[in-house]
């Protein structure tokens, strides 16, 4: 069985992602210059995102995810089911996963508004 390596994985991750904003986006009818106003990111940021250059942060994959209508579980979960070739029944932990980072992520960005506000 081939070892499949960090690296490489972040690969997929950035282009499977970035693939599945680019669906979302075109679904949705927006040019790559008003999912960047929604988000409130750069034109080049949203470019490279859907492009797999880069891999967002989670703020900018939340701030993506809400311009794009959808939850940022549901475009991890788009670019990570059926990738990993160790295990075929990665897709359903990928999933539960993915809804656990979720819940996380959006429990730390309340606390991080109440801490401003």
């Amino acid at each position: 069985m081939r070892t499949v390596r960090s690296e490489e994985r972040r690969g997929w991750l950035r282009r499977d992602l970035g693939a599945a904003i680019r669906r979302r986006r075109e679904l949705l009818g927006l040019s790559p210059a008003d999912l960047a106003r929604m988000s409130n990111l750069s034109r080049q940021y949203v470019a490279l995102v859907e492009t797999g250059e880069r891999l967002p942060s989670l703020k900018a994959l939340d701030s993506l995810a809400n311009a794009l209508q959808t939850r940022m579980g549901d475009l991890l979960d788009e670019s990570l089911v059926d990738r990993d070739p160790v295990s075929p029944n990665v897709g359903a932990s990928v999933s539960q996963l993915v809804e656990q980072i979720n819940v996380l992520v959006q429990a730390l960005m309340k606390h991080v508004e109440q801490q401003r506000g």
